[in-house]
Parts: C-alpha cells; sequence; structure tokens
C-alpha cells in the first residue's frame, strides 16, 4: 500500500489497484494466460523524468512495468513496457519457469 492506494495481484491473471476503504477497484491490468507472481508486485516511486510505476513478474520469465496511476504499461521500460528475463536462456532452459 503506498499513498492511500493498494496494489496486488490476483488469482484472475490480473493486477489492481484499489481503494483500501471502499474495496473500489480504481484500475486493472489484464495478464491474459501469463501466470503472475502472487508473492505481491514492487512499487518504484519514479523519478524526475519518469512516473510511479508498478512492478510485476511472472512465471514465464516477463517483468512487467505499470503506470502506478493508469495501470498502463510504462512505454519507456523495455520493450513497450515489458522486460523478457528469458532472453538468452530460452537454449539451454526452453520450457523451465522462472520465480
Amino acid at each position: 500500500m503506498v499513498d492511500g492506494m493498494l496494489y496486488t495481484p490476483t488469482v484472475n491473471h490480473t493486477i489492481v489497484a484499489l481503494e483500501p476503504e471502499s474495496g473500489e477497484e480504481i484500475w486493472k491490468y489484464d495478464l491474459s494466460k501469463a501466470n503472475a507472481t502472487l508473492r505481491g508486485v514492487t512499487y518504484w516511486q519514479g523519478d524526475k523524468d519518469n512516473p510511479p510505476a508498478i512492478l510485476a513478474g511472472t512465471s514465464e520469465g516477463r517483468l512487467i512495468a505499470l503506470n502506478a496511476k493508469t495501470g498502463k504499461l510504462v512505454r519507456g521500460f523495455g520493450k513497450e513496457g515489458i522486460v523478457d528475463l528469458r532472453a538468452g536462456l530460452r537454449r539451454n532452459f526452453p520450457t523451465r519457469l522462472i520465480t
């Protein structure tokens, strides 16, 4: 929870921002069929050039950056908001989960 907003992954393959007192959903990012970690998400406070972001990893080896205010992918992060953490590992471990 940061600045009165609760950010969390869900078992429905989404990441949500919730108003904690009412439970109102502020935004939701659908991970499609990706398996998001249920260990939580990470908040990055941003800097003078970048807004605060929510970072989440998937078991498919992707690191996703979402704008903390809007829930949209951070286009300046990786490739359109996503970093493939398995790049270079696929040759030796093509089906391995990254946790």
